[in-house]
């Protein structure tokens, strides 16, 4: 309950500027007091991570400023950005401060296709939705791209996945891949038991 988890220690390890979190909790709010710790774990990671609770009625400029309507919410505010938290839970917390620090410095991750690779859309069993959900609350761009119809895998490429391909990709794709980690792109490759 009063500590945070490794990648969220790490995040907040590495704010290059200070971040405050506003909360617009009374203490009769169902979740004042979870709000509470989590927020206190946070600052006791980091002396660059500040908070406080505010009362809509006393500082009616706030809800002015971050467009606040109702308790219950968390708005994260780094220099002249802020984000607003959508659950009080260290997963939100972390992910809003994720795309807060990073901002528009998205990376992507394309997921390749055309060889039978797991499908970025599906929900079903042979779908990786969930991934690509994951990937995108977590400030990541993500696109599926068919390796057979490209020549060369496109430069604004952080990581290419290839999960669960069916077929061997043909020659033309090896070698574009082979280019493609030459020059020093990343590869994450992964493959069904057998």
């Amino acid at each position: 309950r009063y500590t945070v988890s490794q990648q969220t220690e790490q995040i907040l390890g590495n704010l290059e500027s200070p971040v405050m979190a506003y909360c617009f909790y009374r203490e009769i709010n169902q979740n004042y007091e979870v709000v509470k710790d989590l927020l206190s774990s946070y600052k006791k990671a980091s002396p660059g991570f500040d908070y406080r609770f505010v009362d809509l009625d006393r500082e009616p400029m706030l809800d002015k400023k971050f467009d606040i309507s109702i308790y219950e919410t968390i708005v994260l505010e780094q220099g002249d950005q802020f984000l607003k938290v959508m659950e009080p839970t260290e997963h939100a917390m972390t992910n809003t401060l994720i795309r807060l620090t990073r901002g528009s410095d998205k990376k992507k991750i394309y997921f390749s296709r055309g060889n039978g690779e797991l499908d970025m859309e599906s929900t079903e069993s042979l779908g990786i939705a969930f991934l690509k959900m994951a990937l995108n609350d977590a400030n990541y761009e993500t696109e599926s791209l068919n390796l057979m119809s490209v020549p060369e895998i496109p430069e604004d490429c952080s990581i290419l996945a290839v999960i669960g391909p069916v077929n061997d990709p043909p020659l033309e794709v090896i070698e574009s891949l082979d280019r493609y980690l030459m020059s020093g792109g990343r590869l994450f490759i992964a493959l069904e038991p057998g």
